[in-house]
């Protein structure tokens, strides 16, 4: 009888830690996210083009579907519908940096510590691709020009649904000199972080291209042609039809340019230049390495280091509450 009622007490004593806890552990424990948030991605490519009329032949080859998508493609890039040239369809599909499945919570100290850590990081995503072209500038009789100046990420999320479509343009500076990323255009489903019920989204795209050059001693080396950031900030997921179909996407043009990259330097690359001038057969210099990943961090995170510390508390509650308990009950046995 006496284990029963040692029992009873621990029991009551744990209802009331739990009660006896925070705001912020209640928050993180409650937490609704959005309905098109936190949606496992599985795949992301990352495709290069630039602007040129097809001929007849190349429209009559393709398909109605391709023609439709070249067409897509042309509108996001921001070029009139019928020029467009793809340099990498299919390119590189790059291994999303997210995983995970849903931890069952178990309310018990350690358990629900770890809840938490897991639950903060659903908040940070991160996902990534790269593709790879032959030439960053094409020969064009004794110039150079961008061999592609628009980039299209698409990321897909679980069940093959959209997740983030979006266009980056390069765009040269009236002297030629300098180049510079504005976005062209996002079509924003679904969000791989987890945000609450205002689907907002703040969104970081780092673009880094990369080259092998020849410097002034003639050796080739790995140079960087750009590192640049672009950020846009709380972009909103759609709502959540009642029947259940398919999202309309929030889409934006940028077309006022608020949103853009800094200005990095056009390539002057005299080495390269002067071999490719020579050579009848080369048609553009600085082989290119591009790499895009997306972040996005989703809103209404809890303060999870406010929530760790209230399950410490509730811990030491319970841990000093059970030692009381047995102490008397084994004081109480000795009286016997």
């Amino acid at each position: 009888m006496g284990k029963l009622i040692i029992l009873c007490r621990i029991c009551g004593l744990f209802l009331s830690a739990q009660l006896l806890t925070g705001c912020a552990l209640w928050q993180t424990l409650t937490f609704q996210k959005h309905t098109y948030s936190r949606i496992a991605p599985t795949d992301i490519t990352l495709s290069l083009y630039n602007p040129r009329e097809l001929t007849k032949a190349e429209q009559d080859y393709l398909s109605p579907k391709e023609v439709q998508d070249t067409k897509a493609i042309a509108d996001m890039c921001g070029y009139s519908k019928d020029r467009l040239h793809t340099l990498a369809i299919g390119a590189v599909a790059g291994a999303a940096i997210v995983a995970g499945t849903t931890l069952a919570l178990n309310i018990i100290g350690d358990e629900i510590g770890g809840y938490i850590e897991k639950q903060k990081g659903e908040f940070i995503k991160s996902f990534y691709a790269k593709t790879t072209h032959e030439s960053f500038l094409k020969r064009v009789g004794s110039n150079y020009e961008l061999a592609f100046d628009c980039l299209v990420v698409k990321q897909l999320t679980q069940g093959k649904k959209p997740g983030l479509d979006l266009a980056v343009r390069l765009y040269l500076a009236k002297d030629e000199t300098s180049i510079i990323f504005v976005p062209t255009y996002y079509a924003f489903s679904r969000s791989v972080a987890k945000t609450d019920a205002t689907g907002a989204v703040d969104i970081d795209v780092k673009v880094t291209m990369t080259t092998v050059s020849i410097g002034e001693k003639n050796e080739r080396s790995i140079q960087a042609l750009s590192d640049q950031t672009i950020s846009f900030l709380g972009v909103k997921l759609p709502s959540s039809a009642d029947d259940h179909s398919e999202p309309r996407p929030t889409t934006d043009r940028n077309l006022d340019k608020k949103v853009t990259g800094s200005w990095f330097p056009f390539p002057i690359a005299d080495p390269d230049r002067k071999r490719c001038s020579v050579d009848a057969k080369c048609d553009g210099i600085l082989p290119v390495t591009v790499a895009v990943t997306i972040s996005e961090t989703g809103t209404g995170a809890p303060d999870f280091g406010t929530a760790n510390k209230e399950i410490g508390d509730s811990t030491k509650i319970l841990s000093d509450g059970i030692s009381k308990i047995i102490d008397a009950y084994v004081k109480e046995g000795q009286k016997k």
